[in-house]
């Protein structure tokens, strides 16, 4: 590595501060210029950076633009790919992210997020944007932690999803929108895992389409889902992410459809089937989830008219 270090020392005594000098260093081999800045000497010999500072790719492109105070990155500092397209612009005081920054799609240049640091850590509103220029996300920084609430949106404008954030872990509504606006889903997060009650919508209004309960990212509780007219069309419980107990549905007009039990996930013990008015459909004994014996179809008379037989002994 070749440096050349112009300095003007040997004119003036040693307890004196130098004029800045330019240093320049170039790659291994090659006179291509890898580095140059501004360096004076203190008044105990020391070489310290001053002024401006410019680094650059083997091709020639600029890598990084900015400059040094007290041997301290300082100001506006500009960084770029190796073709030479704008990455980001940051500003530093005393060596340290402070003030405004910007970073930049690559090739495009067109904005990618913008923001402000303190001292080293994001604060404040960090604003994010697609290729296209269209607002993604917004999201509320303090000492460099998500702190209160985020909105992501569509490229088309509209709101895709509403967050809140504690110390930088999702910590209480999470909110997901259509496109077309409405709210779609409402979950609850207590210290990044999901808590409580969750709630999804039909997508072609704003009725309720299921009820589910969580504790620690986990199904728990009751499970309830709705038909767009509003009307309860199934119940359950689930523990540990299975279902659990009875399960219970129904035909829109409120008649029971199916009913029987889980255990373990599995439908386990008598189930039957009804049609809209009531009438025994089909009924089954099942066992881990499958049917033992018979399978009974009835007309609708109550009267057994087809039973289709089943064999799940283990071998």
């Amino acid at each position: 590595m070749l440096i050349i270090f112009m300095y003007f020392g040997a004119l003036f005594p040693l307890n004196a501060l130098q004029e800045p000098d330019t240093v320049v260093v170039t790659y291994t081999g090659d006179t291509v210029v890898r580095e140059e800045y501004l360096v004076k000497i203190n008044q105990e010999g020391d070489t310290i950076r001053c002024g401006f500072y410019n680094s650059f790719y083997r091709n020639g492109m600029p890598d990084q633009m900015g400059g040094y105070k007290k041997n301290n990155l300082s100001g506006e500092w500009r960084l770029f790919d190796r073709n030479g397209y704008l990455e980001q612009r940051v500003n530093y005081k005393k060596g340290k992210q402070h003030g405004s920054f910007e970073k930049y799609h690559i090739q495009t240049e067109e904005l990618s997020c913008y923001g402000r640091y303190r001292n080293n850590l994001l604060q404040g509103w960090i604003i994010f944007f697609t290729e296209n220029g269209s607002l993604l996300e917004k999201s509320l920084y303090k000492k460099n932690l998500r702190e209160g609430k985020t909105t992501t949106y569509f490229e088309s404008g509209g709101i895709r999803e509403v967050s809140k954030f504690q110390l930088g872990i999702r910590h209480g509504k999470r909110l997901y929108y259509l496109e077309a606006g409405g709210l779609i889903k409402s979950e609850n997060y207590v210290s990044g895992r999901l808590q409580g009650q969750t709630v999804i919508y039909h997508v072609d209004s704003k009725v309720i389409s299921q009820k589910l309960s969580y504790r620690d990212n986990v199904l728990n509780g009751l499970h309830l889902t709705y038909y767009s007219s509003g009307q309860l069309k199934s119940e359950c419980n689930y523990l540990d992410n299975k279902r659990i107990g009875r399960f219970v549905s129904y035909h829109e007009n409120g008649v029971v459809m199916e009913s029987g039990n889980y255990i373990n996930g599995e439908k386990n013990g008598d189930w039957e089937v009804f049609d809209g008015n009531g009438v025994l459909v089909s009924s089954a004994f099942m066992q881990r989830g499958e049917i033992s014996g018979h399978l009974n179809i009835y007309n609708d008379q109550g009267e057994i008219i087809n039973r289709i037989d089943y064999d799940n002994a283990e071998e």
